[in-house]
């Protein structure tokens, strides 16, 4: 197993689900704080898995509205095994199939005009996490004042979209960080890529199929996802 998987996940459950039909002989493509990407099914996809749900929801969301400036989720496999078993919070591995984007860095222009983004919405540069509701209210009202370059127009339009929805129906964090600004590289855009952290929405039901099953994935999606399925991309252009 590569070495940067161990330090992030480890057990038989994901053995089983790194192992399977969809993600056996896949590259490690990267790895973040709670979750991995891997090579996807296209060249213009990538595999995600990750123990929070949230970054899924914002795409699916985002799908739901019509509104771009998001990571496009192209096949959402939900919760697809029990992680860490805890009779009160236990932990899930969440697989999506996404778009491929491209690190903010590899765009200096789109960088420097992301972190005065950052600095007029957060005051730093490098942005903050938002967890109690009178930051994140402030940080709504910032949103009208946030400046709006043409290359950040449609993520800074997707936060003022979107946020306000997670700040009044979730506890989720709001992560107004730079590593959640990614470049959709067939445009040059910015393009935002889960900033939202902590959500699990796993039915009482879905829960108990995967204590009886372990890993319910291979080439089968949840029905509540069955609409949310896109048709693949299969040009490396938008």
């Amino acid at each position: 197993m590569h070495i940067v998987e161990q330090q992030i996940f480890s057990g038989d459950v994901f053995k089983q689900v790194r192992t399977s039909s969809l993600l056996n002989g896949k590259a490690l493509l990267a790895s973040g704080g709670f979750s991995l990407t891997f090579e996807g099914s296209t060249p213009v996809s990538v595999y995600h898995l990750s123990i929070d749900n949230a970054g899924h929801d914002f795409s699916v969301k985002a799908k739901q509205h019509a509104i771009d400036g998001v990571a496009k989720i192209f096949r959402n496999y939900g919760a697809v095994a029990i992680y860490q078993h805890d009779p009160f919070y236990p932990d899930y591995l969440w697989l999506a199939e996404m778009e491929m984007l491209h690190p903010l860095s590899s765009s200096p222009a789109a960088y420097r005009e992301i972190q005065d983004v950052l600095r007029s919405l957060t005051g730093s540069p490098e942005g903050l996490i938002y967890s109690t509701l009178t930051e994140k209210c402030k940080l709504l009202a910032n949103l009208n004042r946030a400046p709006v370059y043409p290359r950040t127009m449609r993520s800074i339009q997707a936060l003022r979209k979107l946020l306000f929805k997670y700040v009044t129906n979730t506890s989720c964090d709001i992560d107004l960080r730079l590593k959640n600004f990614m470049i959709r590289p067939c445009t040059g855009e910015v393009i935002l890529n889960g900033p939202v952290n902590w959500l699990c929405d796993v039915t009482p039901d879905w829960h108990a199929s995967l204590m009886a099953s372990g890993v319910l994935i291979e080439d089968w999606v949840h029905p509540k996802f069955s609409a949310e399925i896109l048709q693949f991309p299969t040009e490396r252009c938008c």
